[in-house]
């Protein structure tokens, strides 16, 4: 299955600190397995039913138009206790979950964010142009990807680079005008 729904005992590790600032709240790494004991680092991102739904959308579509993005995904139900247990802040919303909390997950890709890698505000013209180049073949298709599905949130962010000219997309959370 392509998004497969993971039980409990599939999230393994305690969160950690996400490892670039610019990560929204809600969202840190643990180990989850996508495969019976076989950890992977992945990001764990808590939303609501809605973006949780354009997350699985978003991905199966990317998936099927070859668009580069995390070789695997699934939701995941988190355990409240494991979360209290650290300290760690629960979702308003998630009151209303029972003893765990469904979240949408990613196994860590590789490579960064273009949002760490550079401050837009402060690039010379000629580094934007370079960064614009590497990636034009590529994000023309991501940008018709995003049209298509109406996604108003793709930003540096949610663009990653993984070498000079390979990149992947994350997050489609807001995709069919959702906010």
């Amino acid at each position: 299955m392509l998004v497969p729904l993971l039980q409990a005992d599939a999230y393994v590790g305690a969160p950690s600190l996400p490892p670039e600032s610019g990560i929204t709240e809600g969202t840190h790494l643990a180990a989850i397995e996508f495969e019976k004991n076989k950890p992977s680092v992945a990001y764990v991102k808590f939303c609501n039913a809605h973006e949780l739904l354009y997350e699985i959308i978003g991905y199966i579509l990317a998936h099927y138009l070859n668009i580069r993005q995390p070789n695997r995904a699934a939701v995941v139900l988190v355990p409240k206790a494991k979360l209290q247990a650290i300290g760690a802040r629960l979702p308003e919303w998630a009151d209303d979950t029972g003893d765990v909390i469904p979240a949408w997950c990613t196994q860590e890709i590789g490579g960064r964010s273009l949002r760490f890698m550079y401050k837009m505000e402060t690039l010379l013209e000629a580094q934007y142009r370079a960064i614009a180049s590497s990636c034009a073949d590529w994000y023309s298709c991501v940008a018709a990807f995003d049209e298509w599905l109406a996604n108003s949130d793709r930003n540096g962010g949610n663009i990653i680079r993984l070498s000079s000219k390979s990149f992947a997309i994350i997050d489609h959370g807001r995709i069919l005008a959702g906010r």
